[in-house]
């Protein structure tokens, strides 16, 4: 049976205008080229500093563009949007659409995701009745792939992308011409900056906090994101992780094993 979740924690925006793409391509991470009707491409938006602002997944439906974007955020990013509208000829609104995640297809809006097929498909339509799994068994997955989530994982204005794994997920396209803090995620890449990443990690006890930190042998080796179950993510220095005697270990009366 297809299993359909419905992501709560997403909204819609929608562009349109003949400078919607351009309007676009000068702000996220991805290329706005690809943007078409019959896939998803996954983007960023970033602060000069090179830092997460927001996160979208972007989708062509006729002649407007879609915008599967943080729903706590929508308010912020079609405010800034606009700020930097200047004379381009682009229509920026809130929609009333809805994000889902299913296990197979199940209109002609759905499209895999594009950071992973292992994640299914992902789909923006009217709302729907007939979900019948939840958010829990989504995000049990979503960990178990290594694949972070814009509100339970990133630190807004904080994180910096590339320590998250997101250009082999493909947000991030080097080729594409400048954008807003393209220098810092050019130079972290090129010069091979990168000191930290993400870890998928089995503990017992009670469940961390996102940004806890892990301490092992009285070093901070990082800190704890979202998690489901018994698994957890965490970003850590890689190499105080490599320096890691045994996977195993006690911390706050908890057992943590780091895969």
């Amino acid at each position: 049976m297809n299993q359909i979740v419905h992501l709560k924690s997403r909204a819609v925006i929608k562009l349109t205008g003949k400078d919607a793409a351009k309007f676009l391509q000068s702000l996220i991470t991805n290329d706005a080229n690809k943007i078409s009707n019959s896939s998803y491409i996954y983007a960023f938006m970033l602060t000069p500093q090179g830092r997460f602002l927001y996160d979208f997944f972007i989708i062509k439906s006729g002649d407007e563009i879609l915008l599967d974007c943080q729903a706590a955020k929508v308010t912020e990013i079609c405010a800034k949007f606009q700020m930097y509208k200047l004379r381009s000829e682009v229509e920026i609104c809130k929609t009333d659409l809805q994000v889902y995640a299913s296990s197979e297809s199940f209109n002609d809006q759905s499209f895999i995701d594009p950071r992973s097929s292992a994640l299914g498909f992902r789909t923006i339509t009217s709302f729907l009745e007939d979900v019948n799994a939840c958010d829990d068994d989504y995000h049990e997955l979503r960990i178990k792939l290594l694949i972070p989530d814009a509100d339970l994982d990133f630190v807004y204005a904080r994180s910096l992308p590339l320590n998250f794994g997101e250009s082999p997920l493909n947000a991030i396209d080097f080729n594409k011409g400048c954008y807003i803090g393209q220098e810092v995620t050019a130079r972290m890449s090129y010069r091979d900056a990168v000191r930290k990443k993400l870890y998928l990690l089995e503990w017992s006890g009670n469940p961390p906090h996102k940004e806890e930190e892990l301490i092992i042998k009285d070093k901070k080796i990082g800190y704890f994101l979202s998690a489901r179950k018994n698994l957890v993510l965490a970003l850590l220095n890689i190499d105080e992780v490599e320096m890691l005697e045994k996977a195993e270990y006690t911390v706050n009366n908890r057992n943590i094993k780091i895969h």
